[in-house]
């Protein structure tokens, strides 16, 4: 009787399990909390902010992670906010040829600590662009009427919202020559030596991507970087790329060689035939 006396009185110790898990959800929504606060101190539009203004809006940020190729948001979707990376790599591109087109142009790849999609903060009721995760990565949504409302208290975030802005057109407009102003080797060897360290690239995007940021299909990179290698302009490993001879890069992306070498390949062809043709005559 006093066994079973004992074993009955220690039961209610059971119910413990659901107070602990409770007092941790308050302690990890305040690590989360605290983990928006942190990356958005480091984004160049919300530096300068005081810590209550950060809490502020890390109190209504959300979070959302991604599958590498998973898209974030389509060209067209209405605009929730602009978006921080936490971790990752995101590419921001628009379909050529219009909305069912196949061939995605790449504006921009941002990385850990970048902010994107901006404009729709100003005007924009949706996306301009499309979104898509290279790698696994986890962003931040700042939503936009908070955003807005803190604007109007606090003139120095709008200013840096502005000059984020401004810096993205400025590289819309860099893409935009390039692909325009330059012919396609011309493109990809000014994309060689401005990520050059020393004589060594080591590419920080997949070969699609890279290509579409030059404007161009994979297979035509493919043809390119066989070209340069078959020239020793570049040696080819992978990943790596190591630069054989920076004079004829340069001259490329300049504009120096491959329309010339061409022009000159074609006389050099046209004159070929001209002197088998004069000897099937004698």
């Amino acid at each position: 009787m006093k066994t079973q006396t004992k074993t009955s009185a220690r039961t209610p110790a059971a119910p413990a399990a659901p107070a602990a898990a409770a007092s941790g959800a308050p302690a990890a929504a305040s690590l989360r909390k605290a983990g928006i606060e942190a990356t958005l101190s480091l984004t160049e539009i919300f530096s300068g902010l005081k810590a209550t203004e950060l809490s502020v809006i890390a109190e209504v940020c959300g979070t959302r992670s991604l599958r590498k190729q998973e898209v974030l948001f389509r060209e067209g979707d209405k605009a929730e906010g602009l978006y921080v990376i936490q971790s990752g790599q995101m590419c921001v591109y628009r379909l050529a040829g219009g909305a069912r087109g196949e061939r995605r142009q790449i504006i921009h790849v941002f990385g850990a600590g970048d902010s994107f999609a901006e404009v729709v903060i100003a005007a924009k009721d949706t996306y301009p662009a499309s979104a898509v995760a290279l790698k696994p990565s986890r962003v931040i949504l700042v939503p936009k009427a908070p955003l807005q409302e803190l604007i109007t208290r606090n003139p120095h975030l709008a200013l840096n919202i502005v000059a984020s802005i401004s810096e993205h057109m400025k590289m819309l407009m860099q893409n935009l020559y390039g692909i325009k102003g330059r012919h396609a080797e011309g493109r990809l060897a000014a994309w060689l030596l401005e990520n050059a360290g020393g004589q060594i690239v080591t590419l920080p995007l997949t070969k699609k991507v890279l290509a579409g940021q030059l404007g161009v299909q994979s297979e035509t990179l493919s043809r390119m970087l066989a070209r340069f290698k078959k020239e020793r302009v570049l040696a080819v490993s992978k990943r790596q790329i190591r630069i054989l001879s920076r004079a004829r890069l340069e001259a490329c992306a300049e504009g120096r060689t491959s329309q010339g070498s061409a022009q000159g390949s074609a006389q050099g062809s046209a004159q070929n035939q001209r002197l088998g043709g004069a000897r099937k005559q004698t």
